[in-house]
Order: structure tokens, then sequence, then C-alpha cells
């Protein structure tokens, strides 16, 4: 009966003890936990992202990833081939090329307003605007004599458009003339002319056509 009652307490003590040590193994288990959550990035990783882009002539799809790493694939419809490349993220991309936009070519013949005085004729208001006009450029536009009335407004009567020659003037053809009398008339020589005008090997000029003259 003794030896039964001295082993009572023994078995109680063993049985705290454990309880401690699991106690103990418990709480440390939890901090641990607790300490790894605090050092877990919260913000989200991005994800790679995907384009595509035109490489000397060549449609590419490119991909940066979030350590920065480029991967160029190029693209072909045709053979389906998908090769990878890598290169630095240092590399340019170039931009797809923006063809310029052409600039227009002035009018030859821009229009005007003019009002007939008394005594005007055709000759006289072609010799008023020298070389930007001529008869036969009053007629191809349908400026008669008739329409020489004073006080009469001719709204559109054609000149020569000085934005055609920039640097230099224009001449408006008339009847019977040549290359040869033009560049005499303006102090050239018809091999220039020919040069500013791009002529013909013939020299060839045509009636109410504006030409450069220096």
């Amino acid at each position: 009966m003794s030896q039964q009652k001295s082993s009572a307490p023994l078995v109680g003590i063993t049985i705290a003890a454990m309880a401690v040590v699991f106690a103990t193994s418990l709480f440390l288990g939890v901090l641990y936990l607790r300490s790894r959550t605090s050092t877990t990035p919260t913000d989200p990783i991005t994800g790679p992202t995907t384009a595509n882009t035109d490489v000397e002539g060549k449609n590419v799809q490119y991909t940066i990833y979030p350590d920065e790493e480029v991967r160029l694939v190029p693209v072909d419809a045709g053979s389906g081939d998908k090769s990878a490349a890598n290169i630095t993220p240092s590399t340019p991309i170039p931009p797809t090329a923006v063809p310029p936009t052409a600039t227009p070519t002035p009018e030859k013949i821009i229009f005007t307003n003019y009002t007939v005085k008394s005594g005007d004729t055709l000759y006289s208001i072609a010799a008023h605007y020298g070389w930007n006009s001529t008869i036969s450029l009053m007629a191809k536009h349908n400026i008669a004599a008739d329409h020489i009335v004073p006080g009469v407004v001719l709204t559109r009567f054609p000149i020569a458009n000085s934005a055609f020659c920039p640097g230099s003037r224009t001449y408006v053809v008339e009847e019977s003339e040549s290359a040869s009398t033009i560049a005499r008339t303006a102090g050239t020589t018809i091999e220039i002319l020919k040069e500013m005008n791009n002529l013909d090997e013939a020299y060839t000029v045509k009636v109410t056509d504006v030409l450069c003259v220096p």
C-alpha cells in the first residue's frame, strides 16, 4: 500500500512537466509564425508587361518582367517562327516611324479683284501686273474686251502666284513667245531657264504657263 501511495505524486509531477513543455512549445510556435508573417511583403508582385512593336522593319513582341528583364519574340505570320531572345533593359525599343507630311505645291495661278478704270484696255491691265499676267491668261479665264467697263469689278482676275517661285520671279508665257525670247526679256540664259523650270531638250514653253525666272 505504501508503495502505491508513493508513486502517485511522481505521476502527477510528470504530467505537469509535460504540460509545461507543451505550452512552451505552443507559445514559441505562435511567436515564430507571427515573425514570419510580419516579414512577408504585403505589396503584390506585378506581372510581366507584353506588347508589340517594330524593330528594324520586323514586327516583334516584347515582354518586360518584374526583374526588368526584357524578352523579344520575333513575330512571323508566314513561318510561325517565335524564337525568343533576351536583351538588357537598356536596349531601346524603337518607335514606329511616322512618314513626314508632304508640303503641298503652291498653285501657279491665283485670283484677285481688279476695278476697271477709265481708259483701261486688256493690254493696259496686263501691263499693270507686268510679268504676272497676259492677255492670253485673261482670255483663258473668260475676261474679254467687253468686260472692260469703268467701275466694273473683275472679281476673278487671274495672276501668277509669287509663292510658286520662292526666291525668284514669276513669268506668264504670252502668245508667240519662246524660251529664248523669255530668257532675253528676263535677262538670263536659256540654260538657266531650262534648269529652273525643268524644260525638255527642245526648251518647250506653253502659252499661259507660269515660269520661274531669276
